[in-house]
């Protein structure tokens, strides 16, 4: 009985001393070469979140094939003990399980976890541990399926590991959706050439596959005006890509009327842009389709194009695609198989399906590339291809828009089309670094973008990224700290499992010291230049390492690969910084550098013209005299000077002298005003309208502090000459027979060296005056006249009556 109970025991004893010295007998000295990786994938003791399950195999092997020797912890007692006491340096530890990472049995609760935390960001910090975690948000949630345990620390997690290691860490998180598409609006150019060409289109229309990329779309006939994943989410738009163009049509459920109205008016836009092209329907017989029902919309397809005398072509075997593939760069491919493409059978080969629908797809991007044309009638682009000849059907899924994107625009442009499933998530493009890889070796691989439920920014020293946002967040980067690495790829589940073996492969190899060395020369004679001081930073501007040039002007430094910002410093130089790409077993840079140059420009402070041999001398904050010359023709003088504090003065004839302070750093030019020291100022007063002399005119002078007020007339040719006061602006009213017509506020120690302005004015107030005093006497005469004529009136009434009157009596007088 005490047997039976002491061996189980002795055995588990036995087993935890062991697996270290099972561990450390995997390590070999660094200089014989053997790797050593550890796999963290127990789905049978802890839940996993955000992985491909697939992906634990693909690991391994790609681990073998790298040439390490591998080792899976299948048990989190196992993990926690290998962490404690059998890390070594630039193990490689790779967390499967995603945003959860097993708790070994002995830890439980929020303090379990975060000695786990803390023990993992030691190892990588002191011990040079490099710590990989495949998908999600790294340390969100603990689990034990054999204990129970289960702790959800969501962003405390990772931001505890952050703080533990004295950093800090941001999580921004979409994984809920910020929108839900419904419709999409007509766009104003969209109805501008649909009424042109008299297609009637609705004014609103269901978005179920809507597409977001980072660059705007060349047309657009169907909006949301929503922000997408990349950019607004467009239902139906054209889109350049290198010299060609790819047209979407994401209308579902409409009549398929609509989306071959949609689908002709990107093909009418293109052939408006460009003139005349070939136009080829893509009906083909031996190919599948699905979203749309083909032999409608084929038919309905060739009556629009009659009705509109375009002409086109119908495609119907996959086959004719390859001539038109290989040679006809201009012509318009309009696919009416919705989401499925047809594939000739021609690049059907092999039983690698995927292979296949990759090759196929670079092809198509290949065309487009090179000035083709693809509009798709409906549904998610190159979501399958088909070719009932050769039994051939394969689904592409997400990859096939991407895939045709990042070939076609040279690993430039990226879209995701939303379909009411993957949605939610924040896109990020493929950084330059990213790109500079994919040319070399990595193509076919690597997205041009990706979506992630998490993105980060932090202040921990990233290495190199292969996927950043638009605000420069995170999606995937290798961070240094301390001795080791933590690599965070933050990838959605829609991720081929090819691009994270992509990463994880390139991150391995990076992860490698390598030498950097910079020498820097003089550009001018080719020169080397020794102490020259040099500053490494990673891509989110920390400082990495520095150091000083010796006497052959070269600093090597022992740096893990990837993208790094050196800056090189050197007092009698304009100071560089240089992007560069440590890739190479041994990067060699060499970086030329110029003396740094101060041009003064000394101008009239007035006329803003060169002023010619002015003496400038240039002064260090000590007041030492540096140097000196004069202007040239153009009113220039350069000197070559260390960066740094200098007292400019600067010295000419009939200019008042002026001092300056200027900061020098790299090549620097600084602008010189110089203020005239004439007190006689000739004013010109002209007509604005036809420049004509003004004589008569009275021209009111005072200076602003009330100094001085005094009157003058222009003369017979408009001039009238003034005297400035010594400083201070000058205020010139004009009047023109009494009227006020202009005034002027000069600047007096603004004044040019030949001291004569023009002083254009308007008449138009004089002879508004003018006009109203004539006015006013024709109305005060009209209304005289106004009285005098009711008096006339008056009197001739009277008159009429004493003539009645009058008439009346000699009457009387003849009758008697």
């Amino acid at each position: 009985m005490l047997y039976a109970r002491i061996m189980p025991r002795l055995q588990i004893i036995l087993l935890f001393m062991l697996i270290p010295l099972v561990l450390s007998s995997l390590v070999v000295t660094k200089s014989g070469g053997t790797k050593r990786a550890f796999i963290i994938w127990m789905p049978s003791y802890s839940e996993y979140e955000f992985v491909n399950p697939d992906l634990y195999d693909l690991i391994e092997e790609l681990l073998t094939e790298e040439g390490y020797v591998t080792y899976t912890f299948h048990d989190p007692d196992e993990l926690y003990s290998y962490l404690s006491t059998g890390v070594r340096q630039d193990d490689v530890l790779i967390n499967l399980h995603g945003s959860v990472f097993p708790l070994p049995s002995n830890l439980q609760g929020k303090n379990g976890a975060f000695k786990i935390i803390e023990l993992i960001g030691s190892r990588i910090k002191e011990r040079g541990l490099h710590f990989i975690n495949i998908a999600g948000l790294p340390f969100s949630a603990f689990s034990n399926k054999k204990k129970g345990y289960w702790i959800r620390l969501d962003f405390q997690g990772i931001e505890t590991f952050a703080s533990d290691l004295g950093y800090d860490v941001n999580v921004i998180s979409y994984h809920s959706s910020p929108i839900t598409l419904t419709t999409a609006h007509l766009t104003k150019e969209g109805d501008d050439i649909a009424t042109k060409y008299s297609i009637m289109m609705p004014s609103m229309v269901s978005a179920t596959y809507s597409l977001s990329t980072n660059i705007e779309p060349f047309f657009s006939v169907y909006s949301t005006d929503a922000r997408g994943y990349f950019g607004i989410f467009e239902t139906v738009a054209l889109f350049k890509l290198g010299n060609g163009f790819y047209g979407h049509v994401g209308i579902d459920w409409e009549s398929y009327k609509v989306k071959v109205n949609a689908a002709i008016l990107l093909a009418l836009k293109v052939l408006e842009h460009r003139g005349e092209n070939s136009l080829y329907i893509i009906a083909a017989n031996d190919a599948d389709w699905y979203g749309i029902d083909m032999i409608s919309a084929k038919s309905y397809t060739e009556e629009l194009l009659n009705s509109l005398n375009v002409n086109y072509s119908v495609i119907t075997r996959s086959d004719d695609l390859v001539n038109i593939l290989n040679k006809e760069y201009d012509a318009i491919l309009l696919n009416l198989h919705g989401e499925v493409f047809p594939i000739p059978r021609e690049y059907i080969s092999g039983n690698d399906r995927l292979g296949i629908s990759i090759s196929y797809l670079e092809r198509l991007a290949e065309f487009v590339k090179n000035g083709g044309v693809i509009i798709n009638v409906a549904g998610r682009p190159f979501f399958a291809l088909s070719n009932r000849l050769k039994n051939f059907w394969f689904m592409v899924g997400e990859r096939g828009l991407i895939s045709f994107f990042s070939f076609a625009s040279d690993y430039k442009a990226c879209g995701f089309v939303y379909d009411h499933s993957s949605h939610g998530f924040i896109g990020a493009e493929l950084t330059d670094f990213g790109r500079s890889l994919v040319r070399k070796v990595y193509a076919k691989y690597l997205w041009s973008g990706v979506l992630s439920p998490y993105v980060i920014n932090c202040t921990i020293p990233a290495i190199f990224s292969f996927y950043r946002t638009k605000d420069g967040l995170f999606a995937h980067a290798t961070f240094i700290i301390g001795e080791g690495t933590f690599t965070y790829i933050g990838l959605s589940t829609d991720t081929p499992s090819e691009t994270i073996l992509t990463i994880v492969r390139v991150t391995l190899e990076l992860l490698e010291k390598r030498n950097i060395v910079v020498k820097v020369v003089e550009g001018e004679s080719g020169k080397v230049l020794e102490n020259t001081y040099i500053e490494v930073y990673t891509v989110n501007d920390i400082r990495l390492a520095s150091g000083l040039t010796g006497k052959d002007g070269i600093l090597t430094l022992l740096m893990r690969g990837g993208e790094y910002i050196v800056r090189v410093l050197h007092p009698s130089y304009s100071s560089k910084s240089v992007v560069t790409y440590v890739i190479n077993s041994t990067e060699h840079i060499v970086i030329s550098l110029y003396p740094t140059m101060l041009h003064i420009n000394v101008q009239d402070a007035f006329t803003h013209k060169p002023i010619v041999n002015a003496s400038v001398t240039i002064y260090d904050v000590l007041n030492h005299i540096i140097s000196c010359g004069t202007t040239d023709n153009n009113g220039y003088a350069a000197f070559k000077l260390k960066e740094g504090e200098y007292i400019i003065s600067v010295r000419a004839e009939g200019y008042e002298s002026r001092n300056a302070t200027v900061q020098v750093h790299g090549n620097t030019t600084f602008i010189m005003l110089l203020r005239n020291t004439v007190t006689k100022l000739t004013v010109v007063v002209v007509d604005s309208i036809t420049g004509t002399p003004l004589s008569g005119v009275l021209l009111k002078v005072r200076s602003s502090n009330g100094s001085s007020s005094y009157s003058v007339t222009t003369g017979i040719n408009g001039e009238a000459v003034i005297t400035l006061p010594s400083k201070g602006p000058l205020t010139i009213e004009a009047y023109y027979h009494n009227v006020k017509v202009g005034v002027a506020i000069v600047d007096s120690p603004l004044m040019p060296a030949e001291m004569k302005i023009k002083l254009p004015i308007s008449l138009e107030a004089y002879y508004k005056t003018k006009y109203e005093g004539l006015k006013a006497k024709y109305s005060n005469l009209s209304k005289m006249y106004s009285e005098l004529n009711t008096r006339y009136t008056e009197l001739l009434s009277a008159y009429e009556g004493l003539m009645e009157k009058y008439m009346s009596v000699n009457r009387s007088y003849i009758e008697l």
